[in-house]
């Protein structure tokens, strides 16, 4: 072989190579630039309204979970980095828009949320690892799936209404994300 024809070739697997190690997924984007484990409450407090407050050992009172303009939550830790994120549909929480455009929706008095065939479809799209579910009872009927999963060293877990006797609830209920480990 010749020594541009190899060249060619080593280019060719190196940029594939680099496009899917620093491809991201859009659900991995998270508002406001918050990057779990790292963003601080001092970065995100100006955005909020703290929702509840943990006494420390020296009387000392901080923040452990902001309300972001009523479009999601924001829990930390004791040293004051956040460690989760929650979007919640039932209390009227916006998911992304970027997750919007992927097809993720909270449901709606008018219209179901994503659905589970569907939620499983994008999240699978979006490079999701270790997929697990378990069904949520209530009573002696399913009332919903719990997806766990994985995407760019972020854990998910997700609450999908499958009873079809809640139609006001049907669909993509809560979306919750931390650091995997």
């Amino acid at each position: 072989m010749n020594k541009i024809y190899k060249y060619c070739i080593y280019l060719l697997f190196v940029s594939l190579y680099a496009s899917s190690t620093f491809a991201q997924s859009a659900l991995t984007e998270l508002p406001f630039g918050i990057i779990i484990g790292k963003t601080t409450n001092e970065e995100i407090e100006d955005r909020g309204t703290c929702i509840r407050k943990v006494e420390e050992n020296e009387g000392n009172v901080r923040c452990e979970q902001y309300d972001i303009a009523g479009n999601f939550s924001v829990l930390s830790s004791q040293n004051e980095v956040v460690n989760k994120v929650l979007f919640d549909g039932a209390i009227g929480n916006q998911l992304p828009r970027k997750w919007q455009e992927l097809g993720l929706a909270f449901g709606s008095q008018n219209s179901p949320g994503t659905l589970e065939i569907d939620f499983r479809n994008i999240i699978k799209a979006n490079e999701a690892a270790y997929i697990n579910t378990a069904v949520i009872t209530a009573g002696n009927e399913e009332d919903g799936i719990r997806f766990k999963f994985e995407i760019g060293g972020l854990r998910y877990e997700a609450t999908v209404i499958t009873n079809k006797a809640k139609p006001n609830q049907l669909g993509l209920r809560s979306i919750t994300i931390t650091e995997a480990y």
